[in-house]
């Protein structure tokens, strides 16, 4: 059975004759969306907890489910020092242009299927160099609130300890989709709590899924 357009291209396979198109909509829809969240972050008050441990002079992985992403780029609206990976798929261009106007360094293109194992090897090399990076592992379609081990994994291959952030928000309105994002309204607040850090290695792994899990749920 031949691909549907959806699943058909990826950013990096996308025929000449299509990529105007194809730009126009990266570029175009992603700009806008940086506009629109960089506006909403500027009438946000954010107020930011660490736990112990926690210190602005080290690079983490944070983790936070897939419901929060609006909340992130909200409350980290540079992402310097930070790389990610992401779905490689073309209709993800805009998400890539929309991180690198937020000051993400690098996007490695991969997931279940299409070269996540070598997009998590060339993170976790950056991360345990001093890059940060952000997961949501019940991302990127769910189901919602399903603990997906990747984080774990990019913490013992890194030697770099995943750090759970909350997101509690005064006022807010959830999307539609199966994630319902959170939507802060503006001229509200954000409080983002950093909870302590979990430093994976293989003779902890099993303990650290329920510390992972437990920190989740909170």
């Amino acid at each position: 059975m031949s691909k549907s357009l959806k699943d058909k291209y990826t950013v990096e396979n996308v025929p000449i004759l299509l990529k105007p198109f194809f730009w126009l909509y990266g570029y175009g829809l992603g700009t806008i969306v940086y506009l629109l969240i960089y506006i909403l972050s500027k009438s946000l008050k954010i107020e930011k907890i660490k736990a112990e441990g926690v210190n602005d002079h080290e690079n983490y992985i944070y983790c936070f489910w897939h419901q929060d992403l609006i909340g992130f780029y909200t409350a980290f609206n540079s992402l310097k020092g930070f790389e990610m990976i992401n779905h490689p798929a073309w209709y993800m261009k805009p998400i890539h242009v929309f991180s690198k106007l937020c000051g993400l360094e690098n996007v490695f293109y991969g997931s279940t299927g299409n070269s996540g194992k070598s997009a998590a090897k060339k993170l976790a090399k950056s991360i345990a160099k001093g890059k940060s990076t952000f997961i949501t592992p019940d991302g990127p379609i769910g189901p919602n609130y399903k603990l997906n081990k990747g984080v774990l994994h990019l913490s013992k291959d890194s030697g770099r300890p995943i750090v759970v952030l909350k997101f509690d928000y005064s006022s807010y309105t959830r999307l539609s989709g199966w994630d319902r994002k959170y939507m802060p309204i503006p001229f509200s607040k954000i409080k983002v709590q950093y909870l302590q850090p979990i430093q994976v290695t293989p003779n902890n792994f099993e303990e650290c899924i329920a510390a992972l899990e437990n920190y989740l749920s909170l």
